[in-house]
């Protein structure tokens, strides 16, 4: 989910479990999907924010690396700034 800084408004939410992502990642390894989660969500977030929007990025105590990493990175290759 992508929310403002409070949490009280939800921008974007991404997941694998829905039928039109299902399709994109049908047969790809987890940092693959995670990739592919990161284009879409930044896709979404910049055409409803704009492309000047900073983001700040939560991990939920999860450790940076493996599918947590692929997605950061490619956040931001794909136009987020965090």
């Amino acid at each position: 989910q992508l929310c403002n800084y409070n949490g009280s408004n939800t921008y974007v939410m991404v997941t694998t479990k829905s039928t039109e992502i299902q399709e994109l990642c049908s047969g790809k390894t987890g940092i693959e999907k995670a990739r592919t989660l990161a284009e879409i969500a930044a896709q979404k977030i910049i055409s409803r924010v704009g492309e000047n929007c900073k983001i700040v990025f939560d991990r939920s105590g999860y450790k940076y690396h493996g599918q947590v990493k692929a997605f950061a990175e490619a956040a931001r290759q794909h136009g987020l700034n965090f």
